[in-house]
């Protein structure tokens, strides 16, 4: 519920301002600001997301730099967020050094970047109102989940209200299987009830999932190495011969390897059953399998194409992270797909922003009045004594109120 005695009015509710760390081609930043939200801009280190990123997210900007590096506070000076303006920080650290495919024994340095944002949390004078992070399932346990409970005592210590699980994309329209870890978390002095996630609409005893059929199936035919003239980004990496003939002995329309001939199975996949997904094909009438930052090849998994002889084209890749038509991306072809694999899905990403931008909260802070003391509300507010009554000042205006011990807002 929002604090006793608060307003909530649609302008304070959707007056957000947010920045998007790890932004990579911008997939968090689109779906924010198709909610509403208003994305300043978005951090990475890698500059060869900067074309893709600003082509597709006017007005925000890219900015290259490595989050190990940025420092709270000048942050918060380059952002010039206003007093009446809310602040929401979207953090998706890169998923390799947590993903099941990364040798857990070798340190990577970059497991520590969540501890990086929660630094980077401590060094904001104002905090931010709203924090969404995203990252996949397994950072419950890397190091024996030490990362991730040490960053959510530090989300408690600060003061922040949240709920932190593993859902599934599917559940909220993406035609797609990819299921992640989520926090949304809020200031507690903004919203004292329990922070959920949106309600699922697709799945049992809801809407239909939506699915590969749903997403690609009105693009045009491709050959393997050819690429669209007229719709961006619609090409498909080349395949060798051999791997031609793997993929026509694969069934159409959800088929594995297992039903190669003897003769094209790989030594590597002799006296072995796992890994079935890899040279596989997608179904038409079910979510996609996980994207990755390699989903145009099959031999990285199912990857293959419903019905016909490739891998699936960037743009159908696109399409399944619920990207909109005109999003276009610039860069290598085997580059374009790791922005494209691994983005938060559009759709997702936008159901989180509405979730936050129509939450109720208070427009103003708690405090406490005690007699002969200045304290200040926020937002500009500040309280002064006077004898029997204390004073409210905020914009030029001044509002007579008792001396009551505890107010929770003041509007």
């Amino acid at each position: 519920m929002c604090c006793e005695g608060a307003e909530s009015t649609e302008s304070t509710r959707k007056k957000i301002i947010a920045i998007d760390l790890f932004c990579g081609a911008g997939g968090l930043t689109r779906g924010l600001l198709d909610a509403g939200i208003e994305v300043k801009m978005g951090i990475d280190f890698d500059d060869s997301f900067r074309r893709s990123y600003e082509h597709n997210n006017k007005p925000a900007i890219f900015y290259r730099a490595d989050v190990r590096t940025l420092n709270g506070n000048d942050l918060e000076r380059n952002l010039d967020i206003k007093p009446t303006e809310l602040f929401l920080m979207a953090a998706c650290a890169p998923c390799q050094p947590f993903s099941r495919h990364i040798n857990n024994h070798r340190y990577d340095r970059r497991k520590s970047l969540l501890l990086e944002v929660g630094r980077i949390l401590t060094e904001f004078q104002r905090k931010p109102d709203f924090l969404l992070l995203e990252n996949v399932p397994r950072i419950y346990k890397i190091d024996n989940g030490r990362i991730l409970k040490k960053f959510l005592r530090l989300m408690a210590n600060l003061g922040y209200n949240y709920k932190a699980d593993v859902i599934d994309a599917k559940h909220y329209g993406v035609p797609q299987t990819r299921r992640r870890f989520i926090m949304l978390a809020v200031r507690k002095e903004l919203y004292a009830g329990k922070v959920v996630f949106p309600d699922r609409i697709y799945g049992k005893g809801l809407l239909p999932y939506k699915t590969v059929r749903n997403a690609i199936a009105h693009l045009p035919r491709l050959r393997a190495g050819q690429r669209h003239k007229s719709v961006p980004n619609h090409e498909c990496a080349n395949m060798r011969d051999i791997n031609r003939k793997r993929l026509s002995h694969v069934p159409k329309n959800g088929g594995s390897r297992t039903a190669w001939p003897k003769e094209l199975i790989l030594n590597c996949h002799v006296d072995h059953t796992g890994h079935k997904d890899v040279y596989g094909r997608m179904k038409w009438d079910a979510p996609s399998p996980t994207l990755t930052c390699r989903c145009t090849s099959i031999s990285n998994g199912r990857f293959g194409h419903p019905i016909q002889l490739r891998a699936i084209s960037l743009r159908e890749a696109a399409f399944l992270q619920t990207f909109p038509e005109d999003y276009e991306f610039f860069g290598m072809f085997g580059n374009m797909a790791m922005q494209i694999g691994n983005a938060v899905p559009v759709r997702l990403a936008k159901i989180l922003g509405e979730y936050l931008v129509n939450l109720p909260i208070c427009r103003q802070p708690k405090f406490v009045l005690e007699g002969g003391q200045a304290w200040s509300a926020g937002n500009g507010i500040q309280i002064y004594p006077m004898k029997s009554e204390h004073r409210a000042r905020s914009s030029g205006r001044s509002l007579q109120i008792l001396f009551l011990g505890t107010v929770d807002c003041i509007r």
